[in-house]
């Protein structure tokens, strides 16, 4: 039977996934573990104070009667835990060091030179703080050079290959999951989250619906990015909403606690603390709601969770929204992203260039659940070069040909339809402007490039063209070597 506490086993899974990549295999050893082994463990990869490398080089050039600024010339670019290390390299492992006995040891040297931990010269050495025990001590524990290693690493606390996220994320238990974790991490620190969930997996939401603990999902829900593969008649009936400032929202939460209103807002990036809410809000039923927003101080409401009903689906969430009288000390609620249906594309690309579009899910809120698909503008615009116009000058109905790269071949993949009134300041006039000799139907040669940008929502392969392209603009600056190769396209 293995025994989870043993230092030694800890070092050599360390050292087998630390040079040779082998990360899955240490994160399977860390989900194996049991509750009592993971906090020694998780406090000797992480710990809450560490020495610096100088001050590391230091302590060992005073243990070796070397002066600093010749140790550092011996040690300069070198990895410096494994230089220390090698002082144990004859050392056999004996597999009796504990991992609780170890992190002990740890804290103490950091303590010694910290300045703080002069005891242990009397344990060691019998000398002031200055004494050399250190290398002392680890000969006497009889560390291998592998154990040393993983020692000196946490002492300098060089994480290497893991992060807190992952170690938690490898070690779920108690029906604690990844979206409890990641919700918890933007309100507690890591070590906190690992004792509740081996403690109290209740605190972070296990076994407790989402509503109950809305403070725990303060975070926009993931939206994944639209591609040709969706249907978005089918996945929501076309309901879009247009947001300003390329999406960025915020999430405030307005509760009742204990029969006094109070908010706290965060975003993707920060943190909010509770605020009082001054003038009581109307609409929100008892427990309040958690409120998705734009970024103004006068915030637009883009989608709103009553913690009262919450089965309510999107567009019955939005439409009780619209009687909402509800202002914080940061934010006055003032308008709605209304939820619209799309009618083409090209009135999407109408859109002023700072607006994402959302394709909202229309179900209840649930956190673990996308919240639909988001159009990446930028993403479906495509330089091609102009190949030809083609149509009737004369009636205004004429079409740009455009083609992308084969590799060094062009093939055309856009027909777009333009019209004389366009707002684009006379496509003829600009065509004929960069090629005087362009006639209708003609191709233009293979030397002129003139670069026009397509936006498309995909690439159609049964016409093998750009399915409802719309012509964003002619760019002159831009040649050949910007023309999209097909391969991008598809």
């Amino acid at each position: 039977m293995e025994d989870w506490n043993s230092y030694m086993q800890l070092a050599y899974r360390w050292s087998l996934a630390k040079p040779t990549k082998r990360k899955t295999t240490f994160r399977n050893y860390l989900s194996e573990l049991p509750d009592d082994a993971l906090l020694p463990v998780f406090d000797l990869l992480f710990p809450s104070e560490h020495l610096s490398r100088q001050a590391t080089l230091s302590l060992i050039a005073n243990e070796l009667d070397y002066p600093v600024s010749v140790f550092e010339d011996i040690v300069e670019g070198h990895d410096l835990a494994q230089l220390i290390a090698s002082e144990c390299m004859h050392q056999q492992p004996t597999n009796n060091l504990t991992v609780g006995k170890v992190l002990e040891l740890r804290n103490r040297v950091v303590s010694h030179v910290k300045g703080s931990y002069a005891m242990e010269t009397e344990v060691f050495a019998g000398k002031g703080t200055q004494g050399k025990w250190v290398l002392k001590m680890m000969s006497k524990e009889k560390f291998s050079e592998t154990e040393a290693r993983l020692f000196w690493c946490s002492v300098m606390n060089k994480r290497d290959f893991i992060r807190q996220r992952t170690f938690l994320h490898s070690c779920m238990r108690n029906g604690v999951t990844v979206v409890d974790v990641d919700n918890q991490l933007l309100v507690r620190n890591a070590s906190e989250v690992l004792e509740l969930m081996i403690r109290e997996p209740e605190q972070l939401g296990v076994n407790v619906e989402w509503y109950e603990t809305p403070s725990l999902h303060l975070q926009p829900r993931k939206f994944m990015k639209y591609d040709s593969t969706v249907l978005i008649n089918d996945y929501n009936d076309g309901v879009y909403q247009a947001l300003p400032d390329y999406g960025k929202t915020a999430m405030t939460l307005i509760t009742n606690k204990n029969g006094k209103w109070m908010s706290r807002t965060c975003t993707r990036s920060t943190t909010g603390a509770f605020k009082n809410v001054d003038i009581p809000p109307l609409g929100l039923g008892e427990k309040g709601a958690i409120i998705e927003h734009t970024l103004e101080s006068e915030a637009s409401i883009v989608d709103i969770l009553f913690l009262d009903e919450p089965e309510l689906g999107f567009l019955d969430r939005m439409e009780k929204a619209h009687w909402l009288k509800v202002e914080t000390q940061d934010y006055l609620f003032a308008e709605l992203v209304r939820p619209e249906t799309l009618l083409t594309w090209r009135a999407l690309n109408e859109l002023p260039k700072d607006y994402s579009v959302r394709f909202p899910n229309k179900g209840a809120f649930k956190p673990d659940e996308e919240g639909g698909y988001i159009v990446v503008k930028d993403a479906h615009i495509h330089n091609l070069r102009l190949n030809r116009v083609e149509g009737d000058e004369e009636s205004g109905e004429l079409s740009i040909i455009a083609d992308c790269l084969d590799g060094t071949e062009f093939w055309s993949v856009a027909r777009v339809a333009i019209q004389l009134d366009d707002p684009l300041d006379s496509i003829m006039y600009q065509i004929r402007n960069r090629y005087p000799a362009m006639q209708i139907d003609e191709e233009l040669p293979e030397e002129v490039c003139i670069v026009v940008r397509v936006s498309s929502p995909y690439y159609d392969s049964d016409s093998m063209y750009l399915a409802h392209p719309v012509l964003v603009e002619i760019n002159n600056e831009l040649g050949y070597s910007d023309v999209v190769q097909f391969t991008d396209i598809v």
